[in-house]
């Protein structure tokens, strides 16, 4: 006696394996994996240097940089706290995928102002 369903069962779990891995690296999956590494990177790589960059700028010592760096983080998990939501409502108005292409054209913004932001702050400009 031939045990026919285990091999069915073998070439099923081979096709879903199959059709998952297609599926799995597809464009839009592409797309969103690197837009996800390029953020992290992005966030990862600002996190080190803005104390001494605070220090800079601020012309404070270190402990009053560290204050500055403390509030600029508190405050920016304050605005994704607030705008979660509001991002949300948006993405569930108009759909994911314009959402995420607003959010990423908006950072590709930042990141050309901050690629092309002169050395030195305003208020060192004014001589302060």
């Amino acid at each position: 006696m031939h045990d026919d369903h285990g091999r069915d069962a073998l070439n099923l779990n081979t096709a879903a394996w199959e059709l998952r891995m297609k599926t799995r690296w597809s464009a839009p999956h592409l797309f969103i994996y690197v837009t996800a590494f390029l953020e992290t990177l992005g966030a990862g790589l600002g996190a080190p240097v803005l104390p001494s960059l605070l220090e800079q700028i601020t012309g404070k010592a270190v402990a009053q940089a560290g204050l500055s760096y403390g509030l600029l983080i508190s405050i920016y998990a304050i605005a994704l706290v607030l705008t979660s939501k509001i991002v949300g409502r948006l993405s569930d108005a108009y759909g994911r995928r314009p959402v995420i292409l607003l959010a990423l054209a908006g950072t590709a913004i930042d990141y050309l102002v901050a690629a092309n932001a002169q050395p030195g702050s305003p208020a060192q400009a004014d001589g302060a």
